[in-house]
This record gives C-alpha cells, structure tokens and sequence, in this order.
C-alpha cells in the first residue's frame, strides 16, 4: 500500500472527508486529493500535521512513515518501548 492509499484508509476510518481533514489541517483545497492520489509527496511536517488531527497512535505514525513497527527498537530508547503502550 502506498502513502496516498494509507492517508485514505485513515482518513475514511476516522470518517472524515477529504475537505474535514484539509480544515483540520489548515491545507488548502485539494491538497489531500493530490496527497491521496500520490501526484503529491508531502513533506515530514504534511504528515505530521495529518497524524495529529487523524490522532493516530503510534503504530499508525510509524506506519505512516515507512517505519515497520519491528524495527522500532532502532528509533526508540528501550524504555519507552517496554511502556505498556508497545506490549
């Protein structure tokens, strides 16, 4: 699945439209079209914007940003990966 396609299954999880989540961001009109249709690669701060008001936790987050969640260990201290939130 490729970017586009993940910010629509969350998006239409979360059961926003297109034009909710643009408010929600403060992106202009058609922004997550083009996102969504991939004629546009959004920058880190785009997809930051995004998980915030979709509210995604941080397996989607990591999703999101082609980090697979088995490799985490790599980006996280081990500590926070012992938290309750990641067993």
């Amino acid at each position: 699945m490729n970017l586009g396609e993940k910010i629509r299954k969350l998006r239409l999880n979360r059961g926003l439209s297109q034009l909710e989540l643009e408010m929600l961001c403060n992106f202009s009109s058609g922004t997550i079209s083009r996102i969504e249709s991939n004629i546009t690669n959004p920058s880190k701060e785009t997809l930051f914007k995004i998980s915030d008001s979709l509210e995604l936790d941080n397996y989607e987050i990591a999703d999101l940003f082609g980090i697979k969640i088995n490799e985490l260990s790599k980006y996280l201290p081990k500590y926070i990966l012992e938290e309750e939130l990641f067993n």
